[in-house]
């Protein structure tokens, strides 16, 4: 089964002057969904010639490096020498024919929600590990078996709860108990 990669390559419109911001005309978002490799019907000269139509004044691209021309890329492309994605090779053009636009990485999916909290469960269990080994008074054991009941039960909700689950005001409360108890116990423990 073939799997197919779509990213999402933004274009922003944002009035250019102050006395453009004087208009009526709102602010446009163009999303461009497209394949990285592309197609017979879609490749970088088609995702080349939507952009120029578009003319934006701001292109967020899939990556999470800002988009830096590769000299002789093209060339390389053309030997076969290099396999760049479409947007990369759209970019390329489209950056060489207006310098004034400027092209920012954008990755959706680096930062990924579970990525991200098991990076946070993996730092937090080392910090928290030291402090559960340390000398602790009763008030201070007692305030640290609390929060880490609470961080028990938060961060499993995030990972394999739904997005209406995760919006629960619970969630937010816990959030915000879990804030408190850092701020007021956990952290002046970690400073003793």
């Amino acid at each position: 089964m073939k799997h197919i990669l779509f990213a999402f390559c933004c274009c922003l419109f944002l009035p250019i002057d102050s006395t453009s911001q004087q208009l009526s005309k709102p602010t446009e978002i163009a999303v461009i969904g497209l394949i990285h490799s592309g197609n017979k019907y879609f490749n970088h000269r088609t995702l080349l010639h939507v952009l120029e139509k578009a003319k934006p004044d701001l292109v967020l691209w899939e990556q999470s490096e800002d988009f830096e021309k590769v000299f002789g890329l093209l060339t390389a492309h053309r030997l076969k020498i290099a396999r760049p994605g479409i947007e990369q090779l759209a970019l390329q053009k489209y950056a060489k024919r207006n310098k004034a636009v400027r092209i920012y990485g954008f990755d959706t999916l680096i930062n990924s929600r579970k990525q991200y909290i098991k990076e946070k469960i993996r730092v937090d269990d080392t910090f928290y590990e030291t402090l559960r080994r340390a000398d602790k008074t009763i008030n201070d054991s007692l305030a640290y078996e609390k929060f880490i009941a609470i961080d028990n039960a938060y961060y499993p909700k995030f990972i394999n709860g739904s997005l209406s689950e995760i919006n629960l005001p619970e969630v937010y409360e816990n959030a915000a108990l879990l804030y408190r108890l850092e701020q007021d116990s956990i952290l002046p423990m970690a400073k003793k």
